[in-house]
Formats: structure tokens, sequence, C-alpha cells
């Protein structure tokens, strides 16, 4: 992992029906900046053009943390997701990349 990496953006998405692992539902995942490397990986998992497998397989390689749940987060576990859940986590996903974006002034003098 680079030191940019390291250092990236992190957001926390609270799931309105949780994702069940076991015997336990958990509501929280945490999920950090994407980089090229996670979006080149998430491609050899689902090619870019099936949007939504694409858009499951980059949450995969960008989530750090489900609830308290230890394991590999993979597609099958997230295929579990209610829809509403899986576009919170898009949204959070789009967030962070965002939040983790300088941003950048320009000055034009005339």
């Amino acid at each position: 992992m680079s030191n940019a990496e390291q250092n990236s953006a992190t957001k926390q998405v609270t799931l309105q029906f949780g994702l069940k692992i076991g015997d336990t539902v958990h509501k929280t995942i945490t999920l950090k900046q994407p980089f090229m490397g996670d979006m080149m990986a998430a491609e050899e998992i689902a090619p870019a053009e099936k949007k939504i497998s694409y858009r499951m397989a980059l949450i995969c390689q960008c989530i750090t943390a489900v609830g308290s749940y230890k394991g590999v987060v993979t597609m099958d576990l997230l295929s579990r997701l209610h829809p509403a859940d899986f576009t919170a986590l898009s949204q959070g996903l789009a967030a962070v990349d965002a939040d983790g974006v300088p941003v950048v002034l320009v000055v034009v003098l005339v």
C-alpha cells in the first residue's frame, strides 16, 4: 500500500437494511478512496462495461471495514445487499472519492 493510499480519505456508510454475515447483521461499512490499482483490480473481477458488477467489484476493493466482521469481502458476500444499501455504498464511494480530491485554484491575471 502506497503512502498516498495509507493517508487516503475514508467514509463510513450506514446501511438501511444491513449485510447479514453469519448471525450478525452489520449496518456500517467503511470505504476508502479508490486508486488506480483498485480500479484495475475491479476490472479483473468484472469488466467496466458491466456497470453494476464493476461498481460492486470496486466497492469490494475499497471496503476497509464491515462492522465487526474480520473476513474477506467478496462480490458473493455483497450480492446479499438490498438495492437501497448498494445505492448508499455507491453514493458513499463517490463522496469519499470527491472528498479525497484536492481542490486546485486557478487564478488568471488579465
